[in-house]
């Protein structure tokens, strides 16, 4: 395994980080600092980041019914609700997989496996997340094909994949996109008109939050995460 790819697997950083940690002479194996990250890890090696040995950990898998208010950065001081509150300590360091700001609630992902985080947060496996947005008027017709279409806003395109109308008067959509830019949904909303009144995430590729309610979670297999997360729709 290279090194960058064993680093993100023993949940300690991206593997983005790696290649940056292992270039900054953070590294060392059996003892000796290594500044590729392709190195090969074998078995019988002892990785160490400033000194510290750190391991593959066995992998977890949560699925968390974020609330309303909860922050999912994990390093904000000042937060008064941070995802990890919800989570027991036996489950060791988690990552949130993404973020949903702090007035989205829904589906989100803790695990220790890097490899699925980027896989999930990478635009280019195009892994579909579907949201419920209630908003304070009708969608217009026109304002949904420039959604579509995409907006050029604050540097960069923006675009929805799927609308759905959910209720007669238009005002309960459902919102499909692959890549979900920070506050994506809201920003798009607003520049066309438009307020979100409560925004919900439902879906992340094949898995569905069902019927976990706010604030619980649930544990799910390696096995069956990876046969559902590229599972669309």
């Amino acid at each position: 395994m290279k090194l960058n790819a064993y680093l993100s697997k023993t949940g300690y950083c991206s593997r983005r980080k790696a290649v940056d940690l292992v270039k900054n002479s953070k590294v060392s194996i059996n003892n000796v600092i290594v500044n590729n990250p392709a190195y090969e890890v074998k078995a019988s090696d002892i990785v160490s980041i400033d000194g510290k040995n750190i391991y593959i950990p066995e992998n977890i898998y949560l699925l968390f019914n974020k609330p309303r208010g909860v922050i999912c950065t994990l390093d904000d001081k000042f937060a008064e609700k941070k995802i990890t509150d919800y989570i027991e300590p036996k489950f060791g360091r988690l990552y949130p997989v993404g973020r949903l700001d702090k007035d989205t609630t829904g589906l989100i992902i803790l695990t220790n496996d890097g490899d699925l985080s980027y896989r999930v947060t990478h635009p280019k496996f195009l892994i579909e997340k579907e949201y419920i947005a209630s908003i304070d008027k009708a969608l217009d017709g026109k304002d949904e094909k420039k959604l579509l279409k995409g907006i050029y806003f604050e540097g960069s395109m923006m675009k929805f994949n799927r609308v759905k109308y959910l209720t007669r008067d238009k005002k309960t959509i459902a919102i499909i996109l692959n890549e979900g830019k920070k506050r994506e949904i809201r920003l798009l909303l607003y520049f066309l008109g438009y307020r979100v009144k409560r925004l919900n995430r439902i879906r992340i590729g094949g898995i569905r939050l069902g019927g976990i309610k706010e604030g619980r979670y649930t544990t799910i297999s390696r096995e069956k995460i990876y046969s559902l997360i590229n599972k669309n729709g």
